[in-house]
């Protein structure tokens, strides 16, 4: 069997991690309904849980999915507040709120095509 080459792991890493962070940019972004609802339904039961690359990524996400409801200018004001109750009061958000330039469709519609992905890339290791 041949060796797995460092160089491809890391770029799989780095890909994998900078697709989390698209991810969350889009359920940050997105408005709130049953297809965003679906989204953290897919990744919350997955058999053994989703294995986020970036830890604070995962925290994001699980204050995400605790303001479910919210988006846009409310989430951008809760949000800190819920990772701090959370414990971690330093997370930058500043990536996660960049402005998208596509339609709220269009990006409901990429969010559901990268959580395909990234679970489908879990479950392939």
């Amino acid at each position: 069997m041949p060796e797995e080459n460092p160089c491809i792991g890391n770029l799989q890493q780095e890909f994998t991690s900078a697709t989390e962070v698209r991810l969350l940019q889009l359920l940050c972004q997105i408005s709130p309904g049953p297809e965003r609802s679906e989204i953290f339904e897919q990744i919350l039961s997955e058999p053994h849980g989703y294995h986020w690359r970036i830890p604070e990524q995962e925290v994001i996400f699980q204050a995400l999915v605790q303001l479910s409801g919210l988006s846009g200018e409310a989430l951008r004001g809760t949000l800190p507040a819920q990772l701090t109750r959370m414990g971690f009061p330093d997370i930058d958000l500043t990536a996660y709120f960049r402005p998208l330039e596509t339609s709220d469709k269009s990006d409901l519609d990429r969010a559901k095509q990268i959580t395909a992905a990234l679970i489908a890339s879990q479950i392939v290791k």
